[in-house]
């Protein structure tokens, strides 16, 4: 009796997580004002990473520095080495931007990104629909002959734990709280509706991949990314999409960065 209780109690939860809008001032300005410095904070990280970098093998290793410098940081940056170190540092300054963000008198920024907890059997329906998404996604891979690219080829094989911690548990908290945590829930309750935000939120997630990988894969990135919007609204909890997003980045780990399968 008291688990059922305890399960009515998480589901009515969730369901008005779902349709409340956030109680806070959130202009769909201000949110954009807030988009623009994300993003001027991702690639200034990214910039001071490589000028860091710079400065570092300018003291350790000057010959080579002297001889191509840019060609050499160019190379680091897109080692695993140079991935994981750059990517930590975006991670850290989007993390302390995004929280700034969202914090209000009101409401913490636990609320703001609906980090609410659900019930793990909530989780299941979402994770079967990535699994046939995965399949058909892979079934489409391998029937068009998709060459990964450049970024995909620059990682395969390299067993780097530290690409394994960036992938599978950075990427999709940081990428889940800004989307469908922070601009999500900006936009639901606007002009945008459902649709419109989970669309807009997709071509943004689609974008910060632009360069890492070919058209089609990046079509595909965009189905994902709208099945991650659809979870997050249905279940009012940007943890299902973050564990659906984590998921797939494990899979891909394993099969490029440790089996070496692009």
């Amino acid at each position: 009796m008291s688990t059922e209780i305890l399960n009515s109690s998480d589901d009515a939860a969730v369901a008005t997580a779902q349709v409340e809008p956030s109680h806070t001032k959130t202009s769909f300005g201000r949110s954009l004002a807030w988009l623009l410095a994300i993003a001027v904070t991702y690639f200034c990280a990214a910039f001071l990473y490589a000028i860091a970098a710079g400065i570092y093998y300018g003291v350790t290793q000057p010959e080579l520095m002297q001889a191509d410098g840019a060609d050499f940081i160019t190379a680091h940056i897109m080692s695993p080495n140079g991935l994981t170190g750059s990517y930590i540092v975006i991670f850290i300054t989007v993390m302390l931007v995004l929280y700034k963000a969202a914090s209000f008198p009101q409401q913490t920024w636990f609320k703001t990104l609906a980090m609410h907890k659900v019930a793990f059997r909530r989780y299941l329906p979402w994770l079967g629909l990535f699994a046939i998404y995965y399949a058909l996604a892979s079934l489409v891979s391998y029937i068009a002959e998709i060459d990964g690219g450049d970024f995909v080829a620059s990682i395969q094989n390299t067993q780097h734990l530290g690409l394994f911690f960036i992938m599978v548990f950075l990427a999709p908290v940081v990428e889940e709280l800004v989307f469908r945590g922070y601009f999500f829930q900006a936009w639901r309750n606007s002009w945008l509706g459902l649709w419109g935000t989970t669309i807009v939120t997709s071509v943004l997630f689609t974008l910060v991949h632009m360069g890492q990988y070919p058209m089609l894969v990046l079509g595909m990135l965009f189905c994902f990314s709208v099945l991650l919007g659809l979870a997050r609204e249905k279940t009012g909890s940007v943890y299902v999409p973050m564990a659906m997003h984590a998921v797939n980045n494990f899979v891909a780990c394993v099969l490029i960065v440790f089996l070496g399968i692009s």
